[in-house]
């Protein structure tokens, strides 16, 4: 993954949300299961906005985890909270490995808000994985 947007909805058309939409890139990582290595394909390369998603491939810019064969995870913070419209993941290597994600508050329980039996696409382009 290169980069993760989160977009804000204020109760409004879909149309009225895509032009006053507010997006925030990762700001801090708060916690991962793995690293492929560091500084190379680090957890800390989902922060920002993207910079390799242009192109297909296993780029040392972008997070990758460990030993495939395990549950993997990386927690995201924002540099404000807000209501979430939309979240944007930029793969770029494997595309489809995301099963779920959890909206965190600090004082209020987890929320689910979008889970899935995706599984990595066998296709050899980036894509931006969607999830509103």
């Amino acid at each position: 993954e290169d980069g993760m947007a989160f977009n804000r909805c204020l109760g409004m058309t879909a149309e009225q949300r895509e032009e006053s939409a507010i997006t925030q890139w990762a700001h801090s990582v708060v916690a991962f299961s793995s690293q492929y290595s560091d500084p190379g394909w680090s957890a800390q390369k989902v922060l920002g906005a993207p910079t390799f998603y242009q192109g297909y491939g296993d780029h040392s810019g972008c997070w990758a985890p460990g030993p495939r064969g395990t549950a993997e995870f990386i927690t995201v913070k924002t540099e404000r909270m807000m209501e979430i419209f939309k979240i944007e993941v930029y793969e770029t290597y494997c595309p489809g490995g995301i099963v779920k994600i959890t909206a965190i508050s600090p004082g209020s329980p987890d929320k689910v808000i979008w889970t899935g039996s995706t599984k990595c696409k066998s296709i050899h382009a980036a894509q931006i994985a969607k999830f509103e």
